[in-house]
């Protein structure tokens, strides 16, 4: 697997791999409301994709607090 960003890969014995996903928020409202599988890889998508396929959670993205004046689409 590649380094995927991480330095070190390894924390204390943990990796990549133990990350459990529980929550999710977003800004966008195209993302907002949709199961994480599918808002991951929904327009606009500018992260680079280090799997093609994401299993069902069970997470729902839900809205972010705006902390900031950026427009967001409607």
């Amino acid at each position: 697997m590649e380094n995927l960003g991480l330095m070190p890969r390894d924390l204390g014995g943990f990796g990549p791999e133990d990350i459990e996903i529980v929550s999710a928020f977003g800004m966008d409202v195209r993302k907002v409301n949709r199961s994480l599988h599918e808002a991951i890889f929904a327009r606009p998508n500018s992260t680079k994709k280090i799997s093609k396929d994401v299993s069902n959670l069970g997470v729902t993205v839900r809205m972010g607090p705006a902390l900031d004046e950026v427009a967001l689409p409607t």
